[in-house]
């Protein structure tokens, strides 16, 4: 008995029979647990999505119309001015204490970089006089230049005021960032017209 109990043990056929249907077991197994993880982030994931959006879009609704105190701060220069995010991306700025400009444009936008990290975006050209009419010949005379930041901030919410803290960035001529250059922040002035 203990012979023949031997021989079927040792049975090649038999050996490669159980080794098969364990492996056809494991990947049952496998292929199952696979199925539920993916059912499992297919039905998580556009949920997900959908959050990351609304919550987006209704930073977006927030700013736009409202009116805000930029405050500027580059080196030892400390600069006021009131500004206007437009609900069409552009942006109306008015007076300010700080050097006056003949002209500007700017625009606002969110970007929506899926960390949630500074979402905000300001690009804003002023346009300043310089120089004097010229005397002599040598003279250069009148002349306009361009001065281009970006700001990039993140939102914070305090009830239903918003505000708006980041960095600036000096732009060159061809729109690329060079260097920090200062710290900003958009006050929410929508409060003070309301009363």
């Amino acid at each position: 008995n203990k012979r023949h109990n031997v021989n079927q043990a040792s049975n090649p056929t038999t050996t490669r029979f159980t080794m098969f249907r364990t492996i056809l077991s494991l990947l049952l197994v496998a292929s199952s647990a696979t199925a539920f993880v993916t059912n499992a982030n297919s039905m998580r994931t556009p949920t997900m999505q959908l959050q990351q959006s609304m919550a987006f879009d209704e930073k977006v609704a927030i700013l736009a119309g409202r009116e805000f105190q930029l405050e500027e701060k580059e080196d030892k220069d400390v600069e006021q001015s009131r500004i206007w995010l437009n609900p069409d991306g552009t942006v109306t700025l008015q007076d300010t204490d700080g050097p006056q400009y003949t002209g500007y444009e700017g625009r606002w936008s969110m970007v929506n970089d899926g960390d949630g990290t500074n979402p905000f975006r300001m690009l804003l050209d002023r346009v300043y006089g310089g120089g004097m009419k010229p005397v002599g010949s040598t003279d250069i005379g009148e002349f306009d230049y361009t001065v281009r930041r970006e700001f990039v901030g993140d939102l914070q919410m305090i009830g239903s005021t918003v505000n708006v803290e980041g960095v600036v960035h000096l732009l060159d001529d061809n729109g690329q960032k060079d260097f920090e250059v200062g710290y900003f922040a958009l006050i929410d002035n929508s409060g003070d017209i309301e009363q």
